[in-house]
């Protein structure tokens, strides 16, 4: 604990914590900006025909 609270004091603050403490996050993921899911759905792969 003394290490941790050195190494805060150093660095900065909640640099190191105990992830039981939690995490808040101030961000969020834009899902429009998502790729399609060609890869990973064989319902949207695309149909391809050869004469």
């Amino acid at each position: 604990m003394s290490a941790m609270d050195s190494l805060n004091s150093r660095i900065g603050s909640r640099t190191l914590f105990y992830t039981g403490s939690g995490i808040k996050r101030t961000w969020s993921a834009v899902s429009s900006l998502k790729s399609p899911p060609y890869s990973t759905d064989w319902g949207r792969l695309m149909k391809v025909w050869a004469k």
